[in-house]
C-alpha cells in the first residue's frame, strides 16, 4: 500500500479505506482507529461531493491525530451524511411503498407548516396554500408525468395557460403549475366519394348535390400515453 495519499478524490477514499483497515488490525490504538475513521468520513464526504454537488455536506465535527474522539461525535457526522445529503425539496423516484425516513408521498396531502418547516422554507406555496395559515400542500404527482419549467424559451407553447394543482398554488410558467392532457392541433385529408364505400370506416353517401360523410369508427384507449412503469413520487423534508 502507497503511503502517499493520491490526489484524485476517489482513490483517496480508497486509500483512507485502506489506511483504517491497517489501524483497525492493531486494536490497542483505539485513538488512531477513531481519528482514522474520522478522516475516512472526510474522504467519503469528499468523493460525494465530487459526484454529485448535492452530497457536499458539512460535518459538526472534525477532527485531528491525538484528539479524544466521542462517539456521540462520530454519531453526529454520520448522522449529517445520512440526513443532509438530499435539500429539502427534492423530488425522487421510489420503487416502495412506504417512503423512507426524512421524505413524504407526494400526494397532494395539507401537511404542517411548522411541522415540515425546512420543505415549506423550500416549496412554499407552489402546490397549493393549504388552509392559508398553518398549512401548506404537497406536490400531487399521483398519475402524472414531470415536465420541466419552461423559463420563457418556448419548448411548451402553452406555458402561459397552466393552471395551479391546488387551491393558491402557481400558475403559469412556474414550478407547481399543470396541463390536462391534450392532442396537438391538425386534420385529417379525405377525398369525396358520391357513393358509399363498403369495408372502410369511412363512409360517404349523396344526398341532392352534397356528399354527406358519417363519422369514423373510434379507435384507441382512454389516454394518449407511452409505455409506462408505476413508481411513487416522493420528496425530501
Amino acid at each position: 500500500m502507497s503511503k502517499t495519499k493520491p490526489d484524485d478524490k476517489f482513490e483517496q477514499l480508497e486509500w483512507e479505506f485502506a489506511q483504517f483497515r491497517a489501524a483497525a488490525a492493531k486494536p490497542r490504538h483505539f485513538a488512531r482507529l477513531f481519528s482514522r475513521a474520522n478522516v475516512l468520513l472526510g474522504a467519503l464526504l469528499g468523493a460525494l461531493a465530487v459526484g454529485s454537488a448535492l452530497y457536499a455536506v458539512t460535518v459538526p465535527n472534525t477532527f485531528s491525530d491525538g484528539t479524544v474522539i466521542s462517539a456521540a461525535d462520530i454519531n453526529a457526522n454520520f448522522t449529517a451524511l445520512a440526513e443532509g445529503g438530499v435539500p429539502e425539496g427534492t423530488v425522487l423516484t421510489w420503487a416502495g411503498t412506504p417512503p423512507p425516513a426524512g421524505y413524504l408521498l407526494c400526494d397532494g396531502a395539507e401537511v404542517s407548516r411548522a411541522t415540515y418547516a425546512a420543505l415549506f422554507t423550500a416549496i412554499g406555496t407552489a402546490w397549493g396554500t393549504g388552509d392559508g395559515s398553518t398549512t401548506f400542500h404537497l406536490p400531487d404527482l399521483r398519475g402524472r408525468f414531470l415536465r420541466g419549467v419552461d423559463g420563457a424559451v418556448g419548448n411548451d407553447p402553452d406555458a402561459g395557460s397552466r393552471t395551479a394543482i391546488n387551491t393558491g398554488g402557481n400558475t403559469g410558467d412556474l414550478v407547481g403549475s399543470v396541463q390536462a392532457d391534450e392532442i396537438i392541433s391538425h386534420t385529417h385529408l379525405h377525398g369525396a366519394a358520391p357513393i358509399a364505400q363498403s369495408g372502410s370506416d369511412r363512409k360517404a353517401a349523396q344526398v341532392g348535390n352534397a356528399v354527406v360523410y358519417d363519422a369514423t369508427t373510434a379507435t384507441g384507449g382512454s389516454e394518449t400515453r407511452p409505455k409506462n412503469a408505476y413508481v411513487n413520487y416522493i420528496i425530501k423534508y
